[in-house]
């Protein structure tokens, strides 16, 4: 007999599997096969491969988020320059649209603060700018 929990082979009569501590009782119940190239798995109606919340470096990181808060920054050093306020908008936008797909998933690292910080500034800097052009708001 095998595991449900890790897939190794269990001898004896125990309850409880001596390689991982699974129940062996609770998965008696469960169809067991044995796979020749790996480990025993259960057959269920469940999805076979489920998200990991913590993925490995690299992975389940917004870089848009990042990059839009930057954006918004810069717009806000930079504000006579509209390019960069249009840029940290439209990047915010892709960012807030990538958090939710990753809050979907159920993943971590999303950044979803940054990406509304960042558009918040867009938004900002560009007022200002249209503002300033028009004559409306003038420095000191």
């Amino acid at each position: 007999m095998y595991c449900g929990s890790c897939g190794q082979e269990v001898t004896g009569s125990g309850q409880f599997c001596g390689s991982c501590g699974g129940n062996l009782k609770a998965d008696s119940t469960a169809e067991i096969k044995s796979h020749p190239t790996g480990p025993a798995s259960k057959v269920t109606d469940e999805p076979s491969e489920k998200i990991d919340p913590f993925p490995p470096e690299g992975q389940g990181k917004n870089g848009l988020a990042i990059a839009a808060l930057s954006l918004g920054v810069a717009s806000a050093a930079f504000f006579e320059f509209l390019p960069i306020s249009v840029a940290a908008i439209i990047m915010s936008v892709f960012a807030l649209v990538r958090s939710k797909q990753m809050i979907e998933a159920g993943l971590v690292g999303h950044r979803r603060a940054m990406s509304f910080w960042g558009l918040g500034l867009g938004l900002l800097y560009l007022i200002i700018w249209i503002l300033y052009r028009t004559g409306t708001y003038t420095f000191g």
